[in-house]
């Protein structure tokens, strides 16, 4: 029977999804590995004599992860779209006010800095990275749901 997933856990490595790393889950363990570009082609180099050791010691795992069918890949950014989560947050803010602020703040290049000085200039941080991750674990257990891996809420 497959173990299951640590919510917290995932949630985590989805916030640190990027264009330089991928994180995967094993659907048997549980276990989650992210996987940088740096790490991608340090296990598909064949001379590993030109690795440091701690990047040789790591190029089995790697392997196993890129080339199992046990391992799955995570949603990635584009997938997440953190700009949608941005403005769904910046619609539940009340008073008008504040949310005319937040959505003017992620118009444009640069939005995301602009957002998250103006949650910071506002005082409401400790509310923007609680939504951010209730909508990554919502993303997260319909991706695990989908994939028929269970999860354990641990949030």
């Amino acid at each position: 029977m497959p173990v299951a997933v640590s919510l917290k856990m995932l949630v985590d490595a989805l916030a640190s999804q990027s264009d330089q790393c991928t994180s995967y889950v094993n659907g048997k363990t549980g276990d989650i590995f992210p996987v940088t570009d740096d790490d991608e082609a340090a296990a598909r180099s064949y001379d590993m004599d030109d690795l440091p050791d701690w990047q040789r010691e790591a190029v089995p795992q790697i392997r196993e992860v890129l080339e199992s069918e046990d391992w799955l890949e995570l949603p990635d950014q584009f997938e997440i779209n953190s700009y949608e989560i941005m403005r769904r947050f910046c619609l539940s803010v009340e008073p008008p006010d504040r949310r005319d602020q937040l959505l003017d703040a992620i118009r444009g290049r640069g939005a995301f800095r602009r957002f998250k000085d103006s949650v910071h200039r506002l005082g409401i941080a400790d509310e923007w990275y609680g939504f951010h991750d209730r909508q990554l674990a919502e993303i997260g257990i319909d991706w695990l749901n989908e994939q028929g891996i269970p999860y354990e809420n641990d949030l």
